[in-house]
């Protein structure tokens, strides 16, 4: 069959369609392919460059960590195949390695790849090499995205492009300080760029050195007064560090310059519920009415109006509200649940039949830091506990991180392939823990326990058991109902929240997580921490002694005011983690309970 033809009008309409829509992905795999034919299309550059200011705008997702776009893909850490750095080029010159370099490790094979950079002419262009970068970052093939952007950059010293690619890339993969080198060093080649800039701002939030991130927003700030993607970022970092007035001065800003850009809408409402007769409630009416909004920024205001809706109790406005900006995002999805249950299958298939090894604790070599694994459903209050363990003196929190599931992932798919044994030895659980807890070191500074609370975790935790026998496992417990419906009512993005715009997908969803809770739990009895949200919110003090004990942690009175920490908090609940704790949250599902029948029978209440 020949080859289909390249026609670029065809290909620029295709791109600029799915931008529209909203499908990001599906645009940059277009802009990409375009430039990989014509380096120079300015509009496949500029479009390439909407998508990048788009994808590190931090509303977008309330649950992945701020500005990676999916990060729990594509993450890698390094050692599994005994490499010191399997981020970094040989040494020999990167373009070399770009045309053909050959690197044989399980790291790169959770990368997407098997660490070799595909292509032999070495007499390709920085902008080809640029443009193949992020069409392989496009598709999760990080490591080769980063050879790629650091073949560029050796082509070409001063391609600020580039080298703001390779930061994203850095920082996708969780290696700030080098993000933080590569983007200041093309903040020096190009100081009005505002998009390296925000792009700096965030690694430098990202180190928790919060004061250089809020000025170099500022520097941003005064290169585009008015950028709504410059006033939302440092807004959500104000809002962050507890800094509320601020916050809602940069969205209110936002606003005021650029009224059709939905987002802030959403910021502004979870920092200053709207009252009846807002202006800007009414104002946020008005565009969604009048204007052309793009499918996507829909999204955003359609969750900002059932927010305020449901705050004035207005519930069937409300609901509406949330089903249409549901709506809206399920159809830019192509999720099927049953690709999950057949998943959580595999993984319990594993752990029924197959062999896999477990370390003792005389065979674990020492490591700076133990980790600690905050488990559970999205919208259980895990940022709250999260915040209460970080409070505490020898503890860093890391957030909602990819890491594990990027090794867990290929250590699967090997496990699963091996037909015959279907085996996962001791030295595969001793290369994720070498690799695992390498990382984790780099970004826990002097502290001894470092929290990984990314929730979805909770698929893998018979091979954290079994590489980590001296972790500890918090598993957050919420009532049902109060999940199924926090999950439903707020935005969420990224490809493993698929099922979160659908009532019916959550309920299905919900039930898959807790038959394997039980699994692990009859597998593994006395391992993890149950841990109730509500009781929590009863009985805050004796709660936190428990949970501080299971976690080998004296008491520390810091853990009691954790809303006071200067710790920042990057998700959803941010706003709420900067107050006291309150009871009562996990009813005001039931305001809604006449539309959620169906999901309280599926799940069992």
């Amino acid at each position: 069959m020949a080859p289909k033809s390249f026609k670029l009008s065809d290909k620029l309409r295709a791109a600029f369609a799915a931008e529209k829509a909203g499908n990001s992905a599906r645009a940059r795999q277009f802009f990409v392919d375009i430039l990989e034919r014509y380096p120079a299309n300015s509009k496949a550059k500029a479009g390439l460059k909407r998508l990048e200011k788009s994808a590190t705008d931090p509303v977008k997702s309330s649950f992945s960590p701020e500005a990676l776009s999916d990060p729990l893909q594509g993450l890698s850490a390094g050692g599994l195949s005994g490499l010191e750095d399997p981020l970094a080029l040989p040494k020999k010159g990167a373009r070399a390695a770009a045309a053909g370099a050959t690197q044989n490790n399980l790291l790169a094979t959770s990368l997407g790849g098997n660490g070799a950079v595909p292509g032999n002419d070495a007499t390709e262009s920085a902008e080809q090499l640029n443009s193949r970068g992020q069409k392989a970052h496009s598709q999760n093939r990080v490591h080769e995205a980063i050879a790629l952007f650091r073949a560029a950059i050796d082509a070409q010293p001063k391609f600020t492009e580039a080298r703001n690619s390779l930061g994203i890339a850095l920082r996708d993969v969780g290696r700030f300080k080098e993000a933080a080198e590569v983007l200041e060093e093309a903040v020096n080649h190009c100081p009005e760029d505002n998009v390296v800039l925000c792009n700096l701002a965030r690694v430098q939030s990202d180190m928790e050195d919060y004061d250089a991130a809020i000025t170099t927003y500022k520097k941003a700030l005064e290169i585009d007064t008015a950028n709504p993607v410059t006033l939302g970022s440092l807004g959500n970092l104000y809002s962050a560090l507890g800094r509320t007035d601020e916050a809602i001065e940069c969205f209110e800003t936002s606003i005021a310059h650029n009224p059709a850009y939905m987002s802030a809408y959403l910021q502004l409402s979870a920092l200053r519920p709207f009252s009846e007769g807002d202006a800007i409630f009414n104002k946020l009416k008005s565009v969604l009415r009048k204007k052309k909004i793009p499918e996507e920024d829909q999204v955003y205001g359609h969750f900002a109006l059932g927010s305020a809706f449901a705050n004035w109790d207005d519930t069937k406005n409300a609901f509406d509200c949330f089903q249409k900006a549901n709506r809206i995002a399920k159809s830019n999805q192509s999720y099927d649940v049953g690709d999950d249950k057949a998943m959580f299958s595999q993984i319990k298939s594993l752990f029924q039949v197959g062999k896999v090894s477990r370390l003792l604790v005389p065979e674990i070599s020492s490591s700076p830091v133990t980790p600690i694994f905050v488990v559970g459903m999205p919208r259980s209050g895990s940022t709250l506990i999260e915040q209460v363990i970080a409070s505490h003196s020898k503890v860093h929190g890391a957030g909602e991180i990819g890491l594990m599931t990027a090794i867990m992932d290929t250590v699967l798919n090997e496990a699963t392939n091996k037909a015959a044994t279907r085996e996962i030895s001791k030295d595969t659980l001793i290369e994720v823990r070498n690799t695992y807890l390498g990382e984790m070191s780099k970004i826990s500074g002097p502290r001894t326990r470092v929290i990984d609370k990314n929730l979805l975790n909770f698929r893998y935790l018979g091979l954290i058991f079994a590489a980590f026998p001296e972790a500890r496992v918090v598993h957050i417990q919420r009532n049902p109902m109060a999940v199924c419906w926090s999950i439903y009512r707020h935005n969420f993005a990224g490809s493993l929240m698929s099922f979160a715009y659908d009532l019916n997908d959550i309920a299905e969803f919900y039930n898959c997580y807790e038959n394997l809770m039980q699994f692990w739990r009859s597998r593994f009895p006395n391992r993890f921490l149950d841990l109730r949200y509500e009781t929590f919110t009863q009985d805050q003090e004796g709660e936190t002694r428990r949970l501080l004990e299971y976690c080998g942690l004296d008491f520390e009175e810091a853990c009691l005011n954790f809303q006071s920490t200067n710790r920042a908090a990057r998700t959803a609940s941010m706003a709420q983690v900067r107050k006291k704790v309150y009871q009562g949250s996990s009813q005001e599902w039931e305001k809604f309970k006449s539309y959620l029948t169906d999901i309280e029978n599926k799940v069992g209440l």
